[in-house]
């Protein structure tokens, strides 16, 4: 208990009162000055998870189609065998480029060839429409004969010759006022029992128009070139 004398605390508890309040405040200014002095926390961390980048769509779609191998009922429906008679020489000749020399080009070696194989008792016809839709053309270009087999249209045919040609055509150096046109091909014949074989050619042909170079110029190449149609 405290003594109190008229309302005054005496000198000892005083003393011990101010011994509390200087402690007090020596605590408050050593907090004080920790706060101040203290290194700073490190900011938090914040993990941003990368975007996930995904192809589009089609393009995986396209991917997707491309590895896919084709059914044998699209095959048929594309090829069509039923169409065809047995012993049918099938021919299909394609310009690669879409200029009108070489679409020309291609015309006058399909013209050629039919001529020929009927010269040699051969009946002839073109590939149906699908097989040009569904890529099917190129593959069989390639190699790719195995798809005649699955379509069911090796079993009707005698043979086939697919081509890719094209064209270039200019003023003849040799002969004034005609026109001078290359045609170069890529053939592959498909003769009985699956026997094939590819070879590149190009032949120079000339005449007063650029239709009748590219004739000259197919003529020239199957004649100098008899083992291109000497399989079908």
């Amino acid at each position: 208990m405290l003594r109190q004398t008229h309302g005054i605390l005496s000198v000892p508890v005083m003393f011990v009162l101010a011994v509390i309040i200087a402690s007090g405040a020596s605590i408050y200014a050593a907090s004080l000055y920790f706060r101040w002095t203290a290194p700073a926390a490190p900011p938090p961390v914040v993990v941003v998870p990368a975007p996930v980048v995904q192809a589009p769509q089609s393009a995986a779609a396209s991917l997707r189609k491309a590895s896919e191998k084709p059914s044998t009922q699209n095959l048929t429906d594309a090829f069509s065998p039923a169409s065809y008679p047995t012993g049918i020489v099938i021919v299909g000749v394609q310009s690669r480029l879409t200029d009108d020399i070489s679409t020309e080009a291609a015309k006058q070696m399909t013209d050629l060839v039919f001529l020929a194989l009927g010269q040699k008792g051969r009946q002839a016809d073109e590939f149906r429409s699908g097989v040009y839709a569904g890529g099917y053309f190129d593959s069989v270009l390639n190699g790719n004969i195995d798809m005649l087999v699955e379509a069911g249209l090796s079993t009707k045919m005698h043979g086939a010759l697919l081509g890719m040609v094209e064209a270039q055509c200019h003023d003849s150096t040799a002969l004034a006022g005609a026109i001078a046109c290359t045609l170069s091909a890529r053939l592959r014949t498909i003769g009985e029992h699956g026997r094939t074989s590819f070879n590149r050619f190009s032949q120079v042909g000339a005449g007063s128009g650029a239709a009748q170079a590219l004739n000259r110029a197919a003529e020239l190449l199957l004649r100098e070139h008899p083992e291109i149609l000497a399989g079908i």
